[in-house]
């Protein structure tokens, strides 16, 4: 007779091979693939604290140590991106802060230039008044050098 769900193990406990495979063999690695594939799906879809317990240095144990080192892996990545995206954001904000002090640097500079266009021109419109005046003056003085 055998044991319900495994038509291909007998009740008395003894290994019963099937094609060359031991079915003792495949009934034990079963479970742990199941927890190994309920791990990597944990970790694909971004939980990388899910730990992938090695207890045997089988193949299954290998397959699953490979696995765990390579969450590990993962987890480093993610801590080398983590940092080199914090550098990014700071080097960021220093230009930033660079490009706002040329900014107002400039903007400084170019009321200055406005500042001095504008005294420049009332030197001039000055200048020329006070030619006038001066032409007017030497006039008069002509008229009264006749008299």
């Amino acid at each position: 007779m055998t044991r319900p769900g495994n038509p291909y193990r007998p009740e008395s406990g003894l290994t019963y091979r099937w094609a060359g495979v031991d079915i003792e063999a495949v009934d034990a690695w079963v479970p742990r693939l199941r927890e190994l594939a309920e791990s990597t799906r944990e970790i694909a879809i971004g939980d990388l604290s899910t730990v992938i317990e090695v207890n045997t240095n089988d193949e299954l144990g290998q397959l699953a140590a490979g696995a765990e080192q390579m969450r590990r892996n993962l987890i480093d990545l993610v801590v080398r991106i983590q940092a080199a995206s914090a550098q990014t954001s700071s080097a960021v904000r220093q230009i930033q802060a660079a490009s706002a002090e040329q900014s107002a640097s400039a903007t400084q500079q170019a009321s200055t230039v406005n500042e001095l266009s504008t005294t420049l021109t009332e030197v001039s419109q000055s200048a020329d008044a006070l030619a006038g005046s001066a032409s007017q003056v030497a006039s008069r003085s002509g008229d009264l050098s006749r008299l």
